[in-house]
């Protein structure tokens, strides 16, 4: 990818959160992914490119990204995915970036942050607290 349109693509951090981003060239993934060396993950489906960090899992206390799960039942990638995880669309017939459609972004979880509401429901009186 040399200096080329701008793609919209979606960056997934390891928090649970996610963000639309541009990237223009390689070395906006890289900004984005906060490495490096990045590598693309293979999708069996071929519906995306997703690009990580590629010497995440060398790297001492990189955290395992809980995207990691929802990608692997999306997109069928099975392996544990550190650091950012930066999703664009499929490479076009001339190998050059595309943008994220915006029908896969729809498929993408607003988040993966555990609520932080914690709520107690007693069924019974005997399960209540000094019932």
């Amino acid at each position: 990818m040399s200096d080329t349109k701008p793609v919209k693509g979606m960056l997934l951090k390891p928090d649970g959160t996610r963000k639309e981003v541009t990237v223009t060239n390689w070395k906006s993934i890289v900004e984005h992914l906060d490495c490096d060396y990045m590598t693309v993950v293979p999708t069996p489906s071929q519906r995306v490119s997703a690009y990580v960090d590629a010497e995440g899992l060398l790297k001492e206390g990189t955290p395992v990204s809980i995207w990691s799960m929802w990608f692997a039942g999306w997109a069928g990638y099975n392996a544990p995915l550190v650091g950012n995880i930066l999703l664009t669309g499929p490479t076009d017939e001339e190998g050059a970036e595309t943008d994220l459609p915006d029908e896969i972004i729809d498929q993408i979880p607003p988040t993966l942050r555990p609520d932080a509401r914690l709520e107690f429901i007693f069924s019974h009186d005997e399960d209540k607290p000094n019932a």
